[in-house]
């Protein structure tokens, strides 16, 4: 997770010395461990750190992974705060879990007491071992599902520390909203270079009083989050060779963890307004999905693993964290997508795509089970088309998604252009390409799209390869788009783009598909389900399955249902 220099556990005995006595004062007036975050706060994120207080983050392990990552340009002060992952707080007594898996440490007197709360959230005197009581039950609750169930592996065992090797978690009082924390051992380092891993240790609050998500929701939620944190940095490791480590994937997969383990709980939706409603700069260009900052961390991006889990069912993200023991998220996902059929920027623009789909125009049958709960995404920009043409020039970062809505009187047309380029986003996020979308009563120049009443749409862009578009109809909150011919067209093989053949408003369940030569000799025939994309009837086509049958050139595409038969003609190119 960090190179470590041999003067750094040198340095770290010193600063330990001088905490233990420090701490060694009964009281003091300020948390020094709350402390050390606003000083890795000031060193990692300079003018924010006030809003600590204010806002604080939900988990603030990705704090730490980028400051450990950050060693060496580390001021001396923010190093001596880091050390205070070293230092385990002091409780007065601790206990087992059922499963023995887990050990609480918790207070039974003073601030740190730990209690249950009212139905008015007030605290419940003398509770603090029904408290406990309910910490090691959800502990041990998620450490089934999570491996047990799931099949993550369990993080590594720390030793004696903490008493003994069982999982290490500390209850105390912490700032309104600030769950938790997983703090990485300095002790204890797993793995160190490209991939760094460690064991850890816990923090999480003592009773959820005045949280968004009070008591013991509060306290299941923050389980579920922490300990796949602790799955994630003691077994998969954190990658120090890309940007930020890609640590905003940490938290929105940790926060997707909560939903699975607790559904009825949804403390996430207090975070998804903001990817959708402020996901970008103050040009209003939407931030690349590879973002990462201390107050856009991850969490508010979780509906991209909902997404993935709809898609391809919940052990996709099994798979993701798999393939990161050997390459980073991006890297990971795209070989995991090709895996099953498809790429990372057909999946990504499909990801946007669902976006149009919440709030009020909200389909929780296809698109996102929970969608209705999700604002709708704001537009970059909204303009008025009074049947002249109207033309808007944005630009957007790599791996990025833009929302632009044409008034059309009774109607309206929102077009999602995607930028699906991630090898740029990988290298620089920071580079926004423009783009021109033209919308106009007749012929025009670009990639021209026919929409409904002979309104065409027209897109520039560079490369044409980085970008996908799809426009949809604010009445009808379908594919504004007149379709009546396959697309791809032409079609290629190489690509993981599947081929989609319009069937308007055919009932029918599948469809026999076949590919006859120029010279009508029978190259390719299979049956196909009939699906619906963006309120249209289409059968999908995965180009593996044609690859070894179809060569070069026009082939004639027949389609027959239960109720009709489709023809058209297409290029196909190896």
């Amino acid at each position: 997770m960090r190179v470590i220099m041999p003067h750094r556990h040198v340095l770290l005995a010193v600063i330990l010395t001088a905490l233990v006595g420090e701490m060694s004062v009964a009281q003091v007036s300020v948390d020094p461990r709350h402390q050390a975050l606003v000083i890795l706060l000031r060193e990692l994120a300079p003018g924010v750190e006030q809003q600590l207080e204010s806002q604080p983050p939900k988990c603030s392990m990705h704090i730490l992974a980028q400051a450990c990552s950050h060693w060496d340009a580390l001021s001396l002060q923010a190093k001596e705060a880091l050390a205070v992952s070293s230092f385990r707080p002091a409780r007065q007594t601790s206990r087992l879990s059922p499963s023995g898996h887990f050990r609480i440490h918790y207070d039974t007197t003073g601030v740190n007491q730990p209690a249950l709360l009212t139905a008015g959230g007030v605290q419940i005197p003398n509770s603090y071992e029904a408290f406990v009581d309910s910490a090691l039950a959800v502990f041990d609750y998620c450490w089934d599902v999570e491996v047990n169930q799931l099949g993550y592996d369990p993080p590594p065992s720390d030793g004696t520390q903490g008493g003994g090797p069982e999982y290490d978690v500390y209850l105390g009082s912490r700032p309104t909203n600030d769950f938790g924390i997983t703090w990485f051992d300095d002790a204890d380092i797993m793995a160190q270079g490209a991939l760094g891993r460690d064991t850890t240790y816990m923090e999480i609050d003592n009773d959820f009083a005045g949280f968004r998500t009070p008591g013991l929701d509060g306290l299941k939620v923050t389980a579920a989050h922490e300990f796949f944190h602790a799955i994630q940095v003691g077994r998969y490791g954190i990658w120090t060779t890309v940007p930020n480590s890609d640590l905003y994937f940490y938290e929105l997969s940790a926060v997707w963890m909560e939903h699975v383990l607790y559904k009825d709980i949804r403390d996430y939706l207090f975070d998804v307004p903001k990817f959708f409603l402020s996901f970008r700069d103050f040009q209003r260009r939407s931030y690349s999905f590879t973002t990462y900052s201390t107050f856009l961390a991850g969490y508010e991006r979780s509906v991209f693993a909902h997404f993935l889990a709809k898609r391809f069912g919940g052990n996709m993200m099994h798979d993701i964290w798999t393939a990161m023991r050997e390459q980073p998220f991006l890297e990971s996902l795209r070989t995991i997508l090709l895996a099953r059929g498809t790429d990372l920027p057909n999946e990504f623009a499909k990801f946007y795509y669902w976006n149009f789909y919440t709030a009020d125009r909200a389909d929780t049958t296809h698109y996102y089970p929970e969608g209705n709960l999700y604002p709708r995404m704001a537009p970059n920009l909204s303009v008025d088309y009074t049947g002249f043409s109207t033309g808007v020039s944005l630009q957007s970062y790599p791996l990025s998604g833009a929302f632009i809505e044409f008034h059309l009187g009774a109607d309206s047309v929102t077009s999602v252009v995607v930028n699906v380029d991630a090898v740029a986003a990988r290298i620089d996020n920071g580079s926004a390409r423009s783009f021109d979308l033209r919308m106009a009563g007749g012929e025009q120049g670009g990639a021209i799209q026919t929409l409904a009443d002979n309104v065409q749409v027209s897109f520039t862009g560079q490369p044409s390869t980085a970008w996908r578009i799809l426009y949809f109809s604010g009445n009808s909150r379908t594919d504004a788009g007149v379709k009546t011919a396959p697309s791809p067209n032409p079609l290629r093989l190489s690509d993981a783009t599947p081929l989609l053949l319009p069937l308007q408003n055919d009932p029918s369940p599948d469809a026999d598909v076949s590919f006859l030569s120029s010279s009508l000799n029978l190259s390719y025939s299979g049956k196909f389900p009939v699906t619906e994309a963006f309120g249209k009837r289409v059968v999908s086509i995965p180009v593996q399955q044609l690859r070894g049958d179809l060569a070069s050139g026009v082939y004639f595409v027949i389609a027959r249902t239960q109720q009709s038969e489709h023809q058209w003609k297409i290029l196909v190119l190896q």
